[in-house]
C-alpha cells in the first residue's frame, strides 16, 4: 500500500531530513570516541541448567497479566555524566523447537516470529520504537550447552543472539534507561527473553538487581518488576541479559556548552516526533 502523499512530500519528510542534518552537524563538532562495549550482562557461564535455587539461567515468557498483554525488558545505566551514541543492543532469546527435533537452520527466529522489535527510553518517560531490524545468530553456553527447560521434560532448546544494529540513539550517562523487546509469535510459539541470576551466573553482570521489568500499554510504560518466585519453577531473581555497544561523545572544551544544549534539544525534538 502506498503511503499518503503528505508522508512522501510533506512536512514529515522535511522534519526527518532536518533531524538527520542536525545530528550530522552536531556530531561533526561533538565527535564520538571510538566505539566499544558500553554495558554488558552477558550469558551466564556457571550454574547452568541446574535444579532449584542453584540454577542461574531462565527464559521468562512474554504474555498477559489479568488479560492485559505485557512486553519483557529491563534497564541499564551507562557510567559517566556525558552523552553516548548507541550503535547496537544485543539480547538473547530461547527458541521453541527442541534441538533434538530441529536444527538452527530450520527453526530460526524468523520462522517462529513475524517480527521482533526493540523499544527504549529513559525510565522517567515512555518507551519508543528503536528498531525492528535485527540479525540472529544461533549460540550456546560455554562448553556447547543448550538451554534446558526447567519444567522437568528434559528437553533442550536453542539460544539465539538477537542484535539490533545502527541504532544511532543518543542517551545521557548516569541515568536509568529502559529497554523492552517484543516478539510477535506465529502459530503457537512463545517469545522467551533470556535472563540470569547475577550472583551465580559468572561472567560480567553489570547493573544487576534481580528484577525483570514488564511493560504495558501503547506507548509502553514500566508496570511491574518481577523478582524471585515470579517465574514458574524458578526461585531466584533474574535480570535480562544484554550487551550495549557505542561510544562516548567527546566535544572540544570550547564546544561543550553548544554540544550539551544541542544534543539536549535534539533529544527533545526526537521524543516529541516519536510521541
Amino acid at each position: 500500500m502506498c503511503p499518503p502523499a503528505s508522508d512522501v512530500f510533506g512536512p514529515r519528510r522535511g522534519r526527518s531530513r532536518i533531524l538527520k542534518f542536525t545530528l550530522a552537524a552536531l556530531l561533526s563538532v561533538c565527535p564520538p570516541l571510538s566505539a566499544g562495549i558500553l554495558f554488558v550482562r552477558d550469558l551466564p557461564t556457571s550454574g547452568l541448567n541446574l535444579s532449584g535455587a542453584s540454577r542461574s539461567n531462565i527464559a521468562p515468557i512474554q504474555g498477559t497479566i489479568l488479560g492485559t498483554p505485557f512486553v519483557l525488558g529491563d534497564d541499564f545505566t551507562l557510567a559517566g555524566t556525558g552523552s553516548f551514541l548507541l550503535d547496537s543492543i544485543t539480547v538473547w532469546i530461547v527458541g521453541n523447537c527442541p534441538v533434538t527435533t530441529c536444527t538452527p537452520t530450520n527453526a530460526t527466529p524468523s520462522s517462529e516470529f513475524s517480527s521482533i522489535s526493540l523499544f527504549g527510553g529513559l525510565q522517567s518517560g515512555t518507551l519508543t520504537l528503536l528498531s525492528s531490524g535485527y540479525s540472529a545468530t544461533h549460540v550456546q553456553y560455554s562448553g556447547g550447552v543448550d538451554y534446558l527447560t526447567p519444567n522437568g521434560s528434559g528437553l533442550s532448546y536453542p539460544i539465539f543472539q538477537i542484535t539490533f544494529s545502527s541504532l544511532g540513539v543518543v542517551i545521557p550517562g548516569g541515568q536509568l534507561y529502559d529497554f523492552a523487546v517484543q516478539g510477535t509469535p506465529t502459530g503457537g510459539n512463545v517469545f522467551a527473553l533470556h535472563a540470569s541470576t547475577a550472583a551465580i551466573s559468572g561472567g560480567i553482570q553489570q547493573g544487576a538487581d534481580n528484577f525483570v521489568l514488564l511493560y504495558e500499554g501503547s506507548p509502553l510504560v514500566p508496570t511491574f518488576a518481577a523478582g524471585a518466585g515470579n517465574f514458574a519453577n524458578f526461585t531466584n531473581g533474574a535480570d535480562v541479559n544484554i550487551l550495549v555497544t557505542g561510544s562516548a561523545i567527546s566535544p572540544e572544551p570550547g564546544m561543550l556548552p553548544f554540544c550539551s544544549v544541542g544534543l539536549g534539544l535534539l533529544a527533545v525534538v526526537v521524543f516529541r516526533r516519536r510521541a
